[in-house]
């Protein structure tokens, strides 16, 4: 999957790869189970590989605050409405798209 994820940033032509910062992830409360899939996950230590790779490959890897990425438009900047399980949709500009690449698209933005 690392490889992958370099491979492709290079036949883009990207320079650097953005990454969400996860850094106060295990702090946040919100239901027993939720904080216990977090406490599991190794969330970093992907992050790290992707750095090793970008690194030898020539890349930049840089950290954005992931707050509010998939709920807000990267248009408009309006709050989108869901639309099913992983579909938002824009009230404003019409914008229906997968929540994930929503959130990408407002990452690159913050960048």
């Amino acid at each position: 999957m690392v490889n992958e994820i370099v491979e492709e940033a290079e036949k883009q032509g990207c320079s650097t790869i953005v990454l969400e910062d996860l850094k106060n992830i295990r702090q946040k409360k919100k239901s027993k189970e939720l904080n216990g899939r977090l406490n599991r996950w190794s969330f970093r230590r992907l992050q790290a590989i992707i750095e090793y790779k970008a690194e030898l490959a020539g890349m930049n890897v840089i950290y954005v605050k992931a707050q509010g990425t998939s709920s807000l438009c990267p248009i408009c900047r309006v709050k989108l409405s869901p639309r099913g399980y992983r579909m938002m949709k824009c009230s404003k500009c019409g914008l229906e798209e997968d929540r994930d690449a929503i959130a990408v698209r407002n990452l690159l933005q913050k960048r």
